[in-house]
């Protein structure tokens, strides 16, 4: 058994009940991640708190669906330093950035070719949605040869790239 089994129990109970819009104990936690009532009670209060919240003896998840199990584990740490961020994690921040790029370019009075501003932005951000997707799936989104390697472009493998 990993050093993790816990902590992705938690996350794949976690997940469930937002999944579901369940409410949740401290008990149902504890059952199913083999952890005491007392190790249940801490986490809620401390590392989950922006994902799990109280009402009376029940609580409720909300926003854990939208992390990996490599972004939970993080969450769950003890280590409060700045951990290496998931290739997912990555990928999401760039696509909210250049969305958010695409929609500032096309409204800005004085850029005069707005639509092809919007056009290039908000293509690297559905570029960036769909591979943060596939890294959650665990699906390769790299170009391969022939003998399986990974096909680079000045040292960085190449990615799939969106086609009409």
């Amino acid at each position: 058994m990993d050093k993790y089994h816990k902590v992705d129990l938690a996350f794949d109970f976690l997940v469930k009940k937002e999944n579901n819009q369940e409410l949740f104990t401290i008990q149902d936690l504890a059952d199913a991640t083999g952890w005491t009532i007392p190790t249940c009670k801490t986490y809620p209060v401390k590392k989950w708190n922006k994902y799990v919240s109280r009402d009376g003896e029940h609580y409720t998840a909300s926003g854990i669906k939208y992390l990996s199990k490599e972004d939970f584990r993080n969450v769950h740490s003890q280590k409060n330093v700045e951990v290496v961020k998931s290739e997912r994690s990555l990928n999401l921040k760039k696509a909210r950035e250049f969305a958010l790029l695409a929609v500032a370019t096309y409204n800005n009075p004085f850029t005069e070719f707005k639509t092809h501003g919007f056009i290039v932005n908000i293509t690297i951000a559905f570029t960036a949605l769909f591979h943060a997707i596939y890294a959650k799936k665990g699906i390769k989104y790299f170009y391969l040869n022939d003998d399986g390697t990974p096909k680079t472009i000045d040292g960085e493998e190449k990615a799939w790239e969106l086609k009409t």
